[in-house]
């Protein structure tokens, strides 16, 4: 069997693992000259998009064999509004971890794990891949080959800026920020690396590119920050979904196949679980539509939420930390089995039904 993925991210180098541990050495074309972001940024996991899955880290050693180490556990949550603030405290709220070219970032330690060639520096076709191998994974990381095809629709343009500050941090603890001066429908968040360094970042939804630095500067201007700066940037993501998965011999993977958290714009989760997926569904000829259900119906869960979300002012906000400051919620969202998605977005469409 000779497969073809497009793509050396997290998504791409999971199923190339996966496909190893199968038997298949894949041929890996990838379009920069080396893996990870060009800019070295912090990013979390958290405990409440992978249920039942408690430990994701465990979780993909275990059953996959894939061996990441996280910069540091989650166990301080620190949600802001306009008027209002909770704090949430506990074991398990999720892991941060490293993204960029540093050789710990999660793309890196991916790659370690690869024995098959990376090509760099090649903008592979995948109209003549698909005609050269049995099988073509997409995993690009963005909806361009998708948009290309027809299987790709929009849901929302969102803009980020970031940057790493210094300053003396809990490396434990991360910090979200809501409000609509300067987020509008998105948020500010601080993940540390470690205790003298972290990510300071604003996730802008519906904008164009030319507005973001106005709310970055209303967003330092808010929260006050007078850390020193070592470096910016600036990323822009579109978030939406595919109508398939597979087309003829391709398979599509994480942001290729529409499967970005449209709520937080998350994407490490389901970037490597549909990875592995891929990889299992070629070599062991199963359905992986079917594998892929979970995930799909999470970022539809999300979407209900990002729909609600998008119709929020800052008394809205403020309502829903009020909300999960009361204990038994707060139990409840971050420290049970419960898919509150699933819960919520049920919830949400009876409220709609009965209104309409």
């Amino acid at each position: 069997m000779r497969v073809a993925i497009v793509g050396a991210g997290i998504s791409g180098l999971a199923c190339a693992h996966e496909l190893e541990r199968l038997g298949i050495n894949p041929v890996i074309f990838e379009r920069r000259f080396t893996v990870g972001d060009f800019h070295q940024h912090s990013g979390v996991i958290l405990g409440i998009f992978t249920r039942p899955i408690r430990d994701l880290f465990r979780y993909i050693e275990d059953n996959y064999d894939i061996t990441l180490f996280p910069l540091n556990n989650v166990n301080e949550i620190t949600v802001y509004g306009p008027g209002r603030k909770t704090v949430v405290r506990g074991e398990g709220l999720g892991y941060t971890f490293l993204k960029g070219q540093d050789e710990n970032s999660i793309e890196n330690q991916l790659r370690r794990l690869v024995k098959s060639k990376i090509n760099f520096n090649i903008h592979a076709d995948y109209r003549v891949l698909s005609k050269e191998y049995d099988y073509v994974v997409v995993a690009s990381g963005n909806h361009l080959i998708s948009s290309d095809i027809g299987i790709w629709r929009m849901t929302m343009h969102t803009f980020i800026k970031g940057a790493v500050i210094l300053g003396d941090f809990n490396p434990q603890a991360m910090h979200m920020w809501f409000n609509t001066r300067f987020a509008g429908s998105g948020y500010g968040y601080m993940i540390p690396f470690d205790n003298k360094r972290a990510t300071l970042g604003l996730v802008v939804p519906h904008i164009s590119q030319g507005d973001i630095d106005e709310h970055w500067d209303l967003f330092l201007k808010t929260i006050k920050l007078d850390n020193p700066i070592v470096e910016t940037f600036e990323q822009d993501l579109a978030v939406g979904y595919c109508t398939s998965h597979i087309i003829d011999n391709m398979y599509f993977v994480g942001n290729a196949a529409g499967l970005l958290n449209p709520l937080l714009c998350f994407g490490t989760i389901t970037s490597l679980l549909s990875g592995i997926y891929a990889a299992r569904a070629m070599v062991q000829k199963k359905d992986y539509e079917d594998m892929l259900k979970p995930l799909v119906n999470q970022i539809a869960d999300l979407t209900t939420f990002r729909n609600y979300i998008d119709k929020l002012d800052d008394r809205g906000f403020d309502k829903i930390i009020r909300l999960l400051s009361v204990p038994g919620v707060k139990q409840m969202f971050y420290n049970s089995n419960v898919d509150v998605w699933r819960l919520g977005a049920r919830l949400l469409g009876l409220k709609k039904t009965i209104r309409d």
